[in-house]
């Protein structure tokens, strides 16, 4: 009877160890779900695929090449020109791969609006990926004083379902006086990466 009971209790510890090894393999969605930041994540993953006219909706003046300097010295008067150029030399952007003129800037929040019960949330630009080109800036940097107006971007806290596998946020890009717009993204983790599923205008203007 005795070697019956311990028969059965080796099976289990057989069977149990049989179901850890069958489990699939969930590194990659490890990996995607569980970053000390993943909000981050998520934005990283995503805002690049909205579309340049939505995010990085700065001009192509590539065809100006011989008038670069030119469209340059239009944008921005003398006095800017050395505390942008500091400001090119820290962000790293190699402007003999980048026209100068097609260098851009976008204001980035200090915060992430609340959403669906979650409070606002300091939001660090420097975990924010970016194209070579665009300088990310905070909503009270003194760079703003560069351009007469500079692409403003807002951010919403991320919902996520249980399974962290789904996420929702809302986006407003301000392009100008009367040149806005509002989004609903909603978006989910496949293959280890998230991707876009669904976008929703909420308001133009």
């Amino acid at each position: 009877m005795k070697f019956i009971g311990q028969s059965i209790f080796i099976l289990l510890i057989i069977s149990i160890l049989g179901c850890e090894k069958s489990k699939p393999n969930n590194g990659k969605l490890e990996n995607a779900t569980k970053l000390k930041n993943l909000e981050y994540a998520v934005y990283n993953q995503t805002l690049s695929f909205l579309g340049e006219d939505i995010l990085y909706n700065h001009k192509d003046y590539s065809f100006l090449e011989k008038f670069e300097i030119e469209r340059f010295n239009e944008r921005f008067e003398v006095k800017d020109k050395t505390k942008l150029f500091e400001r090119i030399k820290s962000e790293g952007i190699d402007t003999s791969k980048v026209y100068l003129s097609k260098i851009d800037f976008l204001i980035l929040p200090d915060s992430l609006d609340e959403k669906s019960g979650l409070p606002k949330k300091e939001f660090k630009i420097d975990k924010i990926n970016h194209p070579v080109g665009i300088i990310l800036i905070k909503e009270n940097d003194k760079i703003r004083e560069l351009d007469f107006f500079i692409k403003s971007l807002r951010l919403s806290r991320i919902v996520f379902n249980k399974t962290k596998t789904k996420a929702e946020f809302e986006i407003e890009i301000v392009r100008g006086l009367m040149n806005g717009k509002g989004m609903n993204v909603k978006c989910e983790l496949r293959n280890g990466a998230w991707v876009i599923v669904k976008t929703k205008t909420t308001w133009v203007s």
